[in-house]
């Protein structure tokens, strides 16, 4: 029984040394919330892409129902892109909806349940122009040119 409690007495010790090692900042470098801030990215500099547009053709519809479906479309979804490409006041209609790929998803499947499958691809459209994502260049980078000639006022 006294080597247990020597040896449960060691441990203790022993755990309290290596807390206090840990606790002393084992590593150079420092930590807390002015280094968290200093490493944190800079939402100035960062720019948002919006996301690349899909397109979904769905065809078959009468007037009264391409009216339900877009009127039904877009006020679940007021940024979705809902076009006719048939002619005005002819049957049937051709509806073309452009989103993200992830919401044309979910559409198509909600279409599905209602037994409207798509009706071929869409029309051809011109390609935005390319936009790369990541930080914007530093303004504070820049060196500015107050180029006085070498006098000072």
């Amino acid at each position: 029984m006294p080597r247990l409690r020597l040896l449960i007495a060691f441990l203790i010790v022993l755990n309290i040394f290596a807390l206090l090692v840990l606790w002393s900042g084992g590593s150079s470098t420092s930590a807390g919330e002015p280094e968290r801030l200093n490493n944190q990215l800079n939402p100035d500099s960062l720019t948002l892409v919006a996301p690349a547009q899909e397109c979904a053709r769905y065809g078959g519809f009468s007037l009264a129902q391409a009216d339900a479906l877009t009127r039904q479309l877009r006020l679940q979804l007021p940024h979705l892109d809902v076009r006719r490409t048939s002619a005005e006041g002819r049957e049937p209609v051709v509806l073309e909806l452009r989103s993200s790929a992830a919401i044309l998803e979910v559409i198509a499947r909600s279409l599905a349940r209602q037994n409207i499958q798509p009706a071929g691809a869409c029309a051809k459209t011109p390609p935005s122009d390319p936009t790369t994502v990541g930080p914007a260049p530093d303004p504070r980078r820049e060196k500015p040119n107050n180029n006085t000639g070498g006098k000072r006022r």
